[in-house]
């Protein structure tokens, strides 16, 4: 059977426990990284550690007591006024014949949906 037909939600992708590596990435359980903080902005700055904090806790089922309404997204990019600050990654094993092989289609909308669960959490 394809991988393509059993896989159909995020979560069939990214796995549970999610972790971070202390510099601005997340990382699933099965190691497919997950959320990359973006080049233009500094890992280790106080506003960033919380970010990824508060991406990893709702990752991992919590709920966070900050709320990020000002934070938008465009294809799995996320920008604060304006200014690129992270991205939902995973792409590569989507894509890759040495990872899932799947359509792009089909990680367009995987990854599409790893994205808004995400923003819906912080924006709660």
């Amino acid at each position: 059977m394809e991988k393509s037909n059993y896989i159909k939600e995020w979560t069939d992708v990214w796995k549970g426990p999610f972790y971070t590596d202390g510099m601005g990435y997340i990382y699933s359980s099965n190691d497919v990284t997950t959320f990359t903080v973006s080049m233009d902005m500094d890992p280790e700055s106080p506003e960033m550690v919380s970010l990824v904090n508060d991406i990893l806790t709702v990752l991992n089922g919590g709920e966070v007591n900050q709320k990020y309404n000002d934070l938008t997204i465009k294809d799995c990019d996320i920008y604060h006024m304006g200014v690129t600050v992270g991205y939902f990654r995973g792409w590569g094993y989507l894509i890759s014949p040495g990872g899932l092989n799947l359509p792009r289609s089909q990680a367009e909308k995987l990854q599409d949906g790893l994205a808004q669960f995400v923003m819906e959490k912080l924006k709660k």
